[in-house]
């Protein structure tokens, strides 16, 4: 295994974002993978795909990785292929994905709270801690669209 492909399997694995409910409330899935995801413990809805996060997912690693979906073998977020392109340290990358995470942790705190469907967020905060959710907020979408976001996907 080469440095690189190390390196990339490094990221992934410090990240999980696209198992753990961060990226996506649901993963689609073809129709030869339903029974095979359902043996597998994935939470199979409407015939269509599994929820997020992914009960396979354990210390941002994927428990049934060999067997894991199409949907999943094909995601790569833009750090990833940046960082299969560009090289350089790893550092940054790795900062990046922990900036997240306390973003998370920060908004968590100031009652982050999604809609059953995800379309809608609010905040408990009030105040200059409301002020301070909605920047963290902010900053939050920033980097997920610029960093995790599925590479190739058009930017708004």
């Amino acid at each position: 295994m080469s440095d690189r492909t190390t390196e990339l399997e490094t990221l992934c694995k410090s990240c999980g974002f696209c198992c753990d409910g961060t990226l996506f409330k649901r993963a689609l899935l073809r129709p030869e993978e339903l029974e095979p995801a359902r043996r597998a413990g994935l939470r199979v809805i409407q015939d269509k795909g599994f929820e997020q996060p992914c009960p396979k997912l354990v210390d941002k690693a994927c428990g049934i990785y060999a067997e894991r979906p199409s949907v999943c073998r094909s995601f790569e977020c833009q750090l990833l292929v940046r960082h299969r392109g560009e090289g350089g340290p790893m550092e940054a990358r790795l900062a990046s994905i922990e900036r997240v995470r306390e973003l998370l942790v920060a908004l968590k705190r100031h009652g982050l709270k999604r809609s059953a469907d995800g379309s809608e967020v609010t905040f408990e905060a009030e105040g200059a801690d409301a002020f301070e959710a909605m920047e963290a907020f902010g900053e939050l979408m920033e980097r997920l669209q610029q960093d995790f976001s599925r590479a190739g996907a058009s930017s708004p």
